[in-house]
Parts: structure tokens; C-alpha cells; sequence
């Protein structure tokens, strides 16, 4: 069955025109003089693919069709214009190659590339500059679709871009198993030039120098060995007065200084001074394995010391704050996976960093990239009108699961710019909502996040002392409540001096630990928990003197004592009246209820016996968790020693039972050999031979 004169144009500019020969029975098709059009470049297709079963056979030929310079240099992007029709160029090149072999989940088929360019030049006749003596062979081989087999030859590539000559060279074989490289890259870019040879984009602006001298020569085991003096690596790169900017930027990126210098051990950064928008960078630093990385994806190691005076992140990414407010940000975050080949350390100062609604200033310390996390070493900064000082870090080593565990010390933060940042602390703590003034606090905290990168509130963990200064709390749904029961409107509005309380949260609930505390002048001890879905549940014990009840607070208090005598209490008045204070239901909704049966005392230990219950049970199950882990480590660490031993058993067995036998043949020819000697001495001896 053959179709023939099939079309397809997609909005790239490519078009397939198809002459097609399909055996159903087989499962075979081929093409016949098929032409695929790339922008101005004809591809010839020839051959044939087949897939009898699981397995996909093919045998392809292509090559171009043209033998014009021009036609090869329309599928380069930044070249391929509007105007392109009105390019002017010569020199030849020639395009071909193969795909054959057989493709299935474990193999890969064949290929070959072969791409020469002979004297090739271009200019667009509205720009004064042009791109002369283009030069390139290069041929790309593998015979039997081995990845290792595979031969890249970039023997010559020579372009002068407006008179400014750029040679390379690139050969590279066993690119698996041991990279085997010869390269060099020379020549220097002015990229002021671009615009004149090139039509830019309306609203791009491009400056600058790019230069480079480097060279690579030798085997990849030589730098994991080593045995840098097998390998050489030498070389500079250097950009100076870059100024890049586009339309599709957010901020114009101006790189005044950035200078490389390479070795076989080692890629030093000696200098880099940058601006982007608002931001700017002045760092140096080193990387070691960078051949390693780029060739093989094996680790890269390195040291980055970074200083700016100002970091904008909304600015860098085009963060809009006019009309935050009106139209807030509904973009989804995603995790963020650390590459777990990198090593790398940054030392930090950082006079003011802004993100999203953040604003950090004096940042100075230490951050570590390394086994698919990043921990913070001693970061210290200034924000919420105090300081902080942070240890601990993100890991997404389960991307589906990935956490966080920090250790952080706040000191003197405005608690109702806290709230206002961080939606977390209302869960926490949500009579912070309604307090002003300014706390302390030392933490742990440990947890999951979800896949929009937020707390998963019911996994975190941790515990902390917390203090603050004198501090107004106002308005709070739970004290109105109490006001109104007490018929003392002095609740509403309670002066706190300062306080230290413990707590800890563990399964989406804070729990506090019973503390004294002042409220109003009256002696106080408060303890109980909240669960970050808003639920309350504390106690309040406090001595009110019998002097601060005025004529509906009386009446209140004559209720309470009935109340607590008609089941038996037997409570009397004295001129402190001890007032038990349960707080339940919700933060929006609380419960109430008071009595004066002078069981608060009672009521804490409780509390503070259920607390440390709680936690002390969740942390057996971490440490268990913890042991399991750790012994199924073990158990697969000997696993495979034990499987490393027997194979080395093995070997060696195989080893002897070869020099045995190789013993056994060599002793027996030996033998036979002795023999046959003394036969043939035998026989020189008989006196009846002829």
C-alpha cells in the first residue's frame, strides 16, 4: 500500500512531504524520496522502520537537500527573521546521517551526523556588520548504538563575527565509561556587535565583551584519581561591561565583572560584580568536579562568598506591589527539588533581602547544599522591629514528602507584625491576633510541608520558652466571655506584665505549660492547649481581691459561691476570692464556665501531666522510627557486605580452580612430554632398530 504527496505545515516552518510504503502484515514501513522541510532546509528521508514485536528495527538515511550555506543557517533561531529572504550569503555545506539498528527498552540504534561548512558568510543588507569565513566539520558516530561508543568530532570551527575571529575544537570518545576530551575554546565576542549583524527584538539591548582562552586535554580517571598531571586544563573567561535587556525581562541584568580562571582541580571565580533591577552581587568563590559534573553527573563540589547590599526577589522576578493588595498572587508553588550532586557552601552578608512581604536586614551566615537539602549554619538577621538567628534547613529527599527542621532564637518581635506575615503563628498562638507589644522566643521545629511548599500544620513538632515584654491583649473572643460572666469589664482589655511560659506542640496542638502570670494586677496562673484547627481548651486560676467586685460583679460572685457550696465545697469569702476559669470550644466561639471550688492548683498539674504524656509519647514513636531505620540500614549495609564477601568468595574459588587446572594441564603436558622423551630414548637405544 503506498500514499504518496502527504503534507503537514506546523506554525515552525516545518513541512513533511511523504511517499510511504506500508507492509501491515510485517508491520513495515518505508519511506521512499520523503522531504522534510525545516524553515528554508530540505531534509532528504530514506529507509525503512519495522516493529515486529516489542522491538522497533529501523535503517535511516537523511541529508540535505541543498548545498547552500543559507539554507543551513535558517534553522538557527537568532538568525531565521522576517527579513531573512533578504539575506545575503555564499559558502557550501553539506548535512547527512543515519539512524539503524534495533530500539527497545534495553538498547538504543545506531546514529551518525556529519555536518562540513566550507567558507560561509552571511549579512542582512539594513545591519553594517556580517558573519564571515564560517568554517566546521564535524562528524558525531556511533556504529552500534552503545552510548559509550559514541565519538564526537569537532575537529574545526572558525567564524569571524564583524572582523572578531572565535576558533573551536571538541573531540570526545568513551564518554561513559571514562571521558576521554580535547577541546579548546578561543576568541572574543564583542556583543555590542550582535544588534549589527543580527535583527534584535524590539526592546533588547545588548553590550558587552565576552572573552575566552581555554583548553582541556586527557581522561576523565585522571582527574578522579587525581593524577592531574595526565590531565591538562588550563584557561580564562572573562565578561566585562555586559548590559542585557529584553522586553521579557522583569529587570535588565548588567554584569560589569565576571572572571573565570580553570585548572584541572579547580574553576576560580575571582571576581563577579552584577546588578539586576534593584539587586546587586559582588562574589568570588571556587568549584571543584566541575568536569566530573558536566560529563559524567557525578557530584559537584564548591565555595561561594557572596556580599550585596540589597537582594529584591520581587523585583527580580517582576513581583508587582501596586496592585498586590487588589489582585492577590493565586500562583501555586511546587516542590522544590535540591539536586543530590551538589556540595556546595555560601557565605553570606547581605545588607537588606525582600521577599514577597518579607524584609530581612543585616543577613549574615552560612548556607550548605548538600544531599538533596539546604541547611542554614548561624544565619543571623534583623526583621519585625528585632533580630533572629536560624539552624536547620529544608530537605526534599522524598519529594513527596518534603520537610523542614529548624532551631531558631526571635528577640523583641512585634507581635501583631508577626501575625500579619505569618499565618502560621495565629494557628499557633491565636490570642496573638488580638495582643500587641513585643516577644521573644527560642524553638525547635519539625514537619512536613505539602506540595504547595506550606506547613502541613498537624505534622510539626517541636517545643520552645517563649517571653515577652508588657503586653495588651484586646477584644479576645475568650476574655470578652469571661468579662461577661465575671460581669467585669476589665477583662476585655487585660495589661500583662512581661512572661516566660514553656510549651510545646506536637499532633496540630500547642500545648502550654502552667505559668504565673499578672493579668490586671491580679495573681494568675494560665495553662492548656490549642489545636492549630482553632480548638481551645486552657484554664485560668486567679485570685481576684474581694475589693476589685463592684455591685454586678457581687452579684456574679454570690451566684458562684452558691454554686459551689450547694455541691459540697464549703467555700468562704476572704479578701482574696480564688476564681477557676475553664475556657473551652473554639476561638471564634468559646466556653465559658467559672466556679470557686479552688481546684485550679489541680487543674495545672493535670495539664501539665497530659502535656508532657503527649509528648513524651510522640517522641518514643520518632526514636523508634528512628531505630527502625537504623537497623534496616544495617541490615541492608550487611546484606551487601555479606553478597560482596561470597562474590569475592566466589572469585577467589574461581581464581584457584583456574590456576589448578591451568596446573593440572601444564603438569600433564609436562608428563606427556617426559614420556614421550624417554620412549624416544628408548628407542635410540634398541640395538635391532634399523
Amino acid at each position: 500500500m503506498s500514499y504518496g504527496g502527504l503534507t503537514y505545515i506546523s506554525k515552525a516552518k516545518a513541512a513533511i512531504e511523504a511517499d510511504l510504503d506500508m507492509d501491515m502484515k510485517n508491520f513495515k514501513f518505508t519511506f521512499k524520496e520523503n522531504k522534510i522541510r525545516l524553515n528554508e532546509l530540505d531534509l532528504g528521508l530514506n529507509g525503512w522502520v519495522s516493529m515486529p514485536d516489542t522491538n522497533i528495527d529501523m535503517e535511516l538515511k537523511f541529508a540535505a537537500a541543498q548545498s547552500e550555506f543559507k539554507n543551513f543557517i535558517s534553522i538557527i533561531p537568532a538568525v531565521y527573521s522576517a527579513d531573512f529572504k533578504d539575506l545575503k550569503s555564499s559558502g557550501k555545506m553539506s548535512l547527512s546521517g543515519f539512524i539503524q539498528g534495533r530500539y527497545n527498552a534495553g538498547s538504543m540504534p545506531g546514529f551518525g551526523l556529519t555536518l562540513n561548512i566550507d567558507n560561509g558568510m552571511f549579512q542582512y543588507p539594513a545591519l553594517p556588520a556580517a558573519v564571515k569565513n564560517v568554517f566546521v566539520d564535524l562528524n558525531i558516530m556511533n556504529p552500534d548504538g552503545v552510548p559509550d561508543h559514541t565519538l564526537i568530532n569537532l575537529s574545526k570551527l572558525h567564524v569571524e563575527m564583524a572582523g572578531d575571529p572565535f576558533d573551536a575544537k571538541l573531540v570526545l570518545k568513551t564518554p561513559v565509561s571514562d571521558p576521554d576530551l580535547d577541546a579548546f575554546f578561543k576568541g572574543k565576542i564583542i556583543l555590542d556587535n550582535i544588534g549589527k549583524i543580527v535583527p534584535l527584538e524590539k526592546g533588547t539591548s545588548l553590550t558587552g565583551i565576552i572573552a575566552c582562552d581555554l583548553s582541556a586535554k586527557g581522561k576523565m580517571s585522571a582527574v578522579e584519581q587525581k593524577k592531574f598531571d595526565q590531565f591538562h586544563a588550563a584557561g580564562n573567561l572573562g565578561i566585562t561591561g555586559m548590559h542585557y535587556s529584553s522586553a521579557t525581562m522583569a529587570q535588565p541584568l548588567i554584569l560589569n565583572t565576571l572572571q573565570l580562571a580553570f585548572n584541572p582541580q579547580l574553576v576560580s571565580m575571582t571576581a563577579l560584580n552584577a546588578k539586576l533591577g534593584k539587586s546587586d552581587f559582588n562574589a568570588s568563590g571556587t568549584l571543584e568536579n566541575f568536569l566530573p559534573y558536566a560529563l559524567k553527573d557525578e557530584t559537584i563540589k564548591g565555595s561561594l562568598k557572596l556580599n550585596s547590599t540589597s537582594i529584591d526577589l520581587n523585583d527580580m522576578m517582576g513581583a508587582e506591589t501596586t496592585s498586590a493588595a487588589a489582585t492577590p498572587d493565586t500562583t501555586k508553588m511546587s516542590v522544590v527539588e535540591i539536586p543530590g550532586n551538589i556540595d556546595f557552601t555560601i557565605n553570606a552578608s547581605i545588607g537588606t533581602l525582600a521577599y514577597q512581604n518579607y524584609t530581612m536586614k543585616n543577613v549574615n551566615g552560612g548556607i550548605v547544599i548538600k544531599d538533596k537539602a539546604v541547611r542554614m549554619k548561624d544565619v543571623t538577621l534583623q526583621m519585625m522591629d528585632g533580630s533572629m538567628k536560624l539552624n536547620g534547613g529544608y530537605s526534599s529527599a522524598d519529594p513527596k514528602k518534603p520537610s523542614i527542621d529548624f532551631a531558631m532564637g526571635l528577640k523583641d518581635w512585634d507581635i501583631q507584625k508577626t501575625v500579619t506575615t505569618f499565618n502560621t503563628v495565629e494557628k499557633m498562638a491565636p490570642i496573638a491576633k488580638n495582643t500587641t507589644g513585643k516577644f521573644s522566643v527560642d524553638m525547635t521545629v519539625a514537619g512536613l510541608l505539602d506540595q504547595q511548599m506550606s506547613p502541613i500544620v498537624n505534622s510539626l513538632n517541636g517545643a520552645g520558652k517563649l517571653n515577652t515584654s508588657k503586653i495588651t491583649v484586646s477584644g479576645f473572643p475568650a476574655f470578652n466571655k469571661i468579662a461577661d460572666a465575671l460581669k467585669m469589664p476589665s477583662w476585655k482589655k487585660l495589661d500583662i506584665p512581661s512572661m516566660n511560659p514553656s510549651f510545646k506542640f506536637v499532633n496540630g496542638s500547642v500545648f502550654i505549660d502552667p505559668f504565673d502570670v499578672t493579668i490586671n494586677g491580679f495573681k494568675s496562673k494560665i495553662g492548656g492547649s490549642n489545636g492549630f484547627d482553632q480548638t481551645i481548651d486552657y484554664t485560668v486560676f486567679s485570685d481576684i481581691p474581694r475589693a476589685s467586685f463592684g455591685g454586678a460583679a457581687n452579684a456574679a460572685l454570690d451566684n458562684l459561691l452558691s454554686a459551689a457550696n450547694s455541691k459540697g465545697a464549703n467555700v468562704s469569702v476572704g479578701e482574696m476570692i480564688p476564681v477557676n476559669i475553664k475556657i473551652g470550644g473554639t476561638v471564634t466561639d468559646p466556653k465559658i464556665s467559672t466556679d470557686l471550688s479552688k481546684q485550679g492548683a489541680k487543674a495545672m498539674d493535670d495539664l501539665k501531666a497530659a502535656a508532657k504524656a503527649e509528648f513524651d509519647k510522640k517522641k518514643a514513636e520518632a526514636e523508634a522510627k528512628i531505630r527502625e531505620e537504623a537497623d534496616k540500614l544495617k541490615s541492608q549495609g550487611q546484606a551487601k557486605l555479606d553478597a560482596e564477601k561470597a562474590k569475592a568468595a566466589a572469585e577467589v574459588d574461581r581464581v584457584k580452580k583456574d590456576a589448578e587446572a591451568k596446573a593440572k594441564a601444564k603438569s600433564d603436558s609436562l608428563k606427556k612430554a617426559a614420556e614421550q622423551k624417554a620412549k624416544d630414548e628408548l628407542k635410540n637405544l634398541n640395538p635391532f632398530k634399523k
